[in-house]
């Protein structure tokens, strides 16, 4: 990711209010909020998390890569994610 990248992921909703729209919601505003800038947005999810792979086609995100998640200094927090080298990484959104 470059210096004005954005990258989104972890997004959480309650089980009762899932399927109301309110992550794509936030998403589009985060969109527009930051549509006048020069950013790439970037949406990291685990593959087997469906409902958020789902999420990110809806919001016009497509396929890269596949990556690993390293931490530093064995704090997971301050880790970061090492894609392959055979990626076509222009193809965030």
């Amino acid at each position: 990711m470059g210096n004005n990248d954005l990258q989104l992921g972890d997004i959480w909703t309650d089980p009762i209010f899932r399927g109301k729209g309110i992550a794509t919601s936030a998403i589009n505003y985060i969109f527009s909020h930051f549509s006048s800038r020069d950013i790439t947005f970037w949406y990291v999810v685990n593959e087997r998390n469906l409902a958020s792979v789902n999420l990110a086609e809806k919001v016009g995100f497509s396929f890269c890569g596949k990556g690993k998640r390293y931490s530093r200094y064995g704090i997971s927090i301050i880790g970061r994610y090492m894609f392959s080298n055979d990626l076509d990484l222009n193809k965030g959104r």
